[in-house]
């Protein structure tokens, strides 16, 4: 499950810079009481902030979130992907701002990585490099006890919901049953790959279920099938 956990605040600043205005996306402040389970634990970051990507690609990785060598875009497209809209939702206070906790941002972006790295294994299963296959298994093992997973622990449904879905691929993984891995990822099983993954497929499936008239037999397989379609996906580009 994909969460994306942002609080509207109230200040005197505004909302977005003008072109060339530096505007911090750190606010130093943090949730306290009942926010600290709304809104989940870390600093809230300003979503209007120009130097976003700089701030969340570092707290991400003191959170212990790491992706493979080969996985660059995947986390550029996260850092992208996961930030809140800028703009608050019309009727919101004058002076108003989207804020986000790094934890919540963290827990998005982990699980993107995790994607990533299951794929990473895959691929090296397929090619028959050994080496590579150890290193992703030996990486994945460890999502558990990264910071980004183990700092919502206290949210106890968000945690399962967020996580939980990890287990059976580890298991898989472990085992080194890459048809389990495929079936999984068929099954739409936890977080969807694809929507983690920057090239094409997502647009162009979208477009292909948009295209479908609704209600019909046609566009219900297009929504169930997504998941399968995207491991035919892989096997046709490779990953990343």
């Amino acid at each position: 499950m994909l969460i994306v956990a942002a609080i509207l605040s109230v200040s005197g600043a505004a909302i977005a810079a003008a072109s060339g205005v530096f505007v911090n996306a750190n606010t130093h402040t943090y949730n306290h009481g009942w926010q600290h389970i709304a809104g989940g634990p870390g600093e809230n970051l300003n979503a209007a902030g120009t130097n976003w990507g700089q701030v969340v690609r570092r707290e991400s990785a003191g959170a212990g979130i790491v992706y493979p060598a080969a996985y660059a875009a995947w986390r550029k497209y996260a850092i992208k992907h996961f930030r809140p809209p800028v703009k608050c939702p019309a009727g919101s206070s004058p002076g108003c701002k989207v804020e986000e906790s790094t934890g919540m941002i963290n827990v998005n972006i982990a699980q993107s990585a995790f994607c990533a790295w299951v794929l990473d294994w895959r691929q090296a299963e397929l090619n028959g490099d050994a080496a590579v296959a150890r290193q992703a298994a030996a990486v994945i093992a460890k999502v558990p006890r990264w910071k980004a997973v183990t700092d919502i622990k206290y949210i106890k449904g968000e945690y399962s919901g967020d996580f939980g879905w990890i287990r059976p691929f580890m298991r898989a993984v472990a085992a080194g049953d890459v048809s389990k891995v495929n079936a999984l990822i068929a099954s739409n099983t936890g977080s969807w790959f694809w929507f983690n993954d920057p090239r094409g497929f997502m647009v162009s499936y979208s477009k292909r279920i948009n295209r479908t008239p609704q209600r019909s037999p046609r566009k219900a397989a297009l929504v169930r099938d997504e998941g399968a379609s995207y491991l035919h996906y892989l096997d046709q580009h490779g990953a990343p």
